[in-house]
């Protein structure tokens, strides 16, 4: 089939805005949840280039609902309530267990890696939902 999937289709569309970027001066790249219907290697891999392309300088707005790969790659984040400004700055600072237990009603847990001291935000699930026991 010459059909291509609905992760093939995003990373084709990705491909087609960053290609526009290049030789502009003062661009921006606009991705609207472009990790829908990404398996979790192109997940990162798309996310990894964003990154990189605001290190070039460019502008990169990037919509995400995945709180963890927020944390991972965003240097500033906003966050929204109700179609307003809940809180924004520095993704480090505004993500926070309780923030986003306010915001989103669910409960988050941070942990740092051993061996590579990379640190990962971790969904646990709805502030509803009772806490495991041990």
């Amino acid at each position: 089939s010459s059909e291509l999937s609905g992760g093939e289709l995003q990373r084709v569309h990705l491909a087609r805005a960053v290609a526009q970027l290049a030789g502009s001066e003062n661009a921006v790249l606009l991705l609207d949840e472009p990790t829908a219907s990404l398996d979790p290697a192109h997940q990162h891999e798309t996310l990894r280039l964003a990154h990189s392309l605001s290190r070039q300088g460019h502008g990169v707005l990037c919509i995400l609902h995945d709180l963890g790969l927020a944390a991972r790659y965003a240097d500033r984040v906003l966050i929204l309530k109700n179609a307003r400004c809940a809180r924004q700055g520095l993704a480090s600072e505004v993500l926070e267990a309780e923030l986003l237990a306010e915001v989103f009603e669910v409960r988050t847990f941070r942990h740092t890696h051993h061996a590579t001291g990379e640190e990962a935000l971790f969904v646990l699930g709805p502030t509803t939902e009772q806490e495991p026991r041990e």
